[in-house]
């Protein structure tokens, strides 16, 4: 399998042998290795360590990154997100420095009922283009795991629109299998095709 080789690390972010949860003052612990090397082969971590340990050479290995000066780090894994929406509300902000309250805001036709309004009108196409570029952006930003929540709907069919544009994960208990069979017909009558189970049969 082709192997790849980061070395001359400047330092290498979180590179813990600890796996267990951690909780409270724990989390403030950040393990760092300066002037480090990485090994990963295909889609997994093969080796790390400090430089002096590193018993390989670069022409040992079918790709090579010289990551001198470099920062290589964990990606990010953002929990919450809106990211499908039709237009941002940036001239809000405006407003908000200004002093106005969300309350006047929204009398002013501002708000989470504009942004549902221009959801509503904008079409299922546009929104998925417009959601996959900002997927992009936020890749090359070191975002690897995400998640997107619906939410500008506000209506069935503003919120069909919404999650039909990434994959439905359902969570929690269900009383019984008759029941989680209704809503996955439901779900596919909707056209939401991108449906993640995790829902338990009480």
């Amino acid at each position: 399998m082709p192997a790849t080789l980061i070395d001359n690390i400047n330092l290498l972010v979180n590179a813990t042998e600890n796996f267990s949860l951690l909780k409270g003052k724990d989390l403030s612990v950040l393990p760092c290795i300066e002037n480090a090397y990485l090994i990963i082969e295909g889609d997994q971590i093969a080796g790390y360590g400090s430089m002096k340990n590193l018993n390989h050479k670069a022409e040992d290995f079918a790709f090579h990154i010289n990551a001198t000066g470099k920062i290589v780090l964990p990606s990010w894994c953002d929990s919450h997100t809106h990211l499908v929406f039709a237009a941002n509300r940036e001239g809000e902000f405006i407003n908000r420095i200004r002093g106005l309250s969300y309350e006047e805001i929204a009398l002013k036709g501002g708000g989470i009922l504009h942004s549902a309004k221009q959801l509503n009108e904008t079409s299922e196409d546009k929104l998925f283009t417009q959601a996959y570029d900002r997927l992009q952006d936020v890749m090359k930003l070191g975002t690897g795991a995400i998640e997107i929540k619906s939410g500008y709907g506000l209506t069935v069919e503003g919120e069909t629109a919404d999650v039909q544009n990434g994959t439905v994960t359902l969570r929690g208990t269900i009383k019984s299998r008759d029941d989680l069979q209704k809503l996955m017909m439901a779900l596919q009558e909707s056209n939401i095709k991108n449906v993640n189970n995790q829902l338990t049969v009480k």
